[in-house]
């Protein structure tokens, strides 16, 4: 079995504390935290939050959202030694509200240390990059993490602030059980818009072709029962919860949602013997169960650009340009 989710564990323990200008911190705000379904970014934050317990197990962690962050919540973020946001893909024009409330909190706390976690980043047009580095510009002590090598060579060119590469963060959490498996193959594959193309079809008439067992989904959808926790520090804020109470208070509400996911991601996954993902938290996910990938890109090349940094010495990791190399693949396979 591959090293790889242990390697890549260290490497984050090994780039990041470094980073921090303070070396035992007693308080850390982890901010644009995610709580909402997509599996891959709930994954991020156990990951962020397992690396930060391992790093700085004293420090007291404060934490907001994009939807529960306000103005009152910002003396809370003021006394913390450095702040972490959360790492991903929404950096840049694909997300506007992900990357606009990033470049207002480096903007109203430019004096903190910030480090940004591991980011792809994507901008189809000038006036969002200008507009990005204006801000950047700003900070005193900001440094921003890169998870591939592409994203690394972007942001040296672009960014006027320091940056470094390190891996995506869920590799903080290191290896995890996997369950039995139920059939040949677990599809994971995209139904938002950072779809390439809709391959669902194509892949399903190849596996029904080569006679195996599969399974196709998107994990964007919350499990039965779990609206209410999905839903719980909205909630909370609208009924009158102050957002600086749910700030210092509200961690274990954001780790149980993102926990219910892993879980949820870690059933949809872990039923194949292998998985068929063109979401980078598949493979990633995959990756830390110990699953072989077929790997297909995104529409801003953020797969491809993390396989070729960290997964292409893998020889159970196999990225595909389309449909009709994966349907060779099974050929092959067949006549062995």
């Amino acid at each position: 079995m591959s090293n790889l989710p242990d390697e890549l564990r260290d490497r984050i323990d090994a780039t990041i504390p470094p980073l921090v200008p303070v070396s035992a911190p007693e308080r850390i705000a982890v901010l644009d935290a995610p709580d909402y379904p997509n599996v891959g970014d709930p994954l991020i934050l156990l990951g962020q939050l397992a690396f930060l317990r391992r790093a700085f197990p004293r420090a007291k962690i404060v934490i907001a959202s994009r939807r529960t962050y306000a103005d009152s919540v910002a003396p809370a973020i003021e006394e913390a030694d450095c702040l972490f946001l959360t790492g991903g893909g929404n950096f840049g024009d694909i997300w506007p509200g992900h990357h606009d409330f990033r470049l207002k909190l480096i903007a109203r706390f430019r004096d903190k240390p910030i480090i940004h976690f591991p980011q792809s980043f994507h901008f189809a047009g000038d006036g969002s990059l200008t507009e990005t580095q204006r801000v950047l510009g700003v900070a005193q002590n900001l440094t921003i993490l890169a998870r591939d090598a592409k994203g690394l060579d972007f942001a040296r060119r672009h960014f006027p602030c320091r940056s470094e590469l390190c891996p995506d963060m869920a590799f903080a959490l290191g290896r995890l059980a996997a369950p039995e498996p139920e059939m040949d193959f677990a599809c994971l594959l995209r139904t938002d818009k950072e779809i390439l193309a809709d391959k669902s079809a194509e892949i399903e008439d190849a596996l029904s072709n080569s006679g195996a067992t599969y399974a196709i989904a998107d994990w964007l959808e919350n499990r039965p029962g779990l609206e209410k926790i999905h839903g719980a520090t909205r909630l909370l804020v609208r009924m009158g919860m102050p957002p600086e109470w749910l700030a210092t208070h509200g961690l274990p509400i954001f780790e149980a949602y993102a926990n219910s996911r892993l879980k949820f991601g870690v059933h949809l996954l872990g039923r194949g013997r292998t998985v068929v993902t063109d979401r980078l938290h598949g493979a990633i996910l995959a990756t830390l169960l110990g699953r072989p990938r077929y790997i297909f890109d995104s529409l801003d090349g953020k797969i491809r650009a993390f396989y070729d940094t960290w997964l292409r010495g893998e020889t159970d990791a196999v990225f595909f340009g389309d449909v009709d190399e994966l349907r060779h693949k099974l050929q092959r396979s067949e006549a062995a």
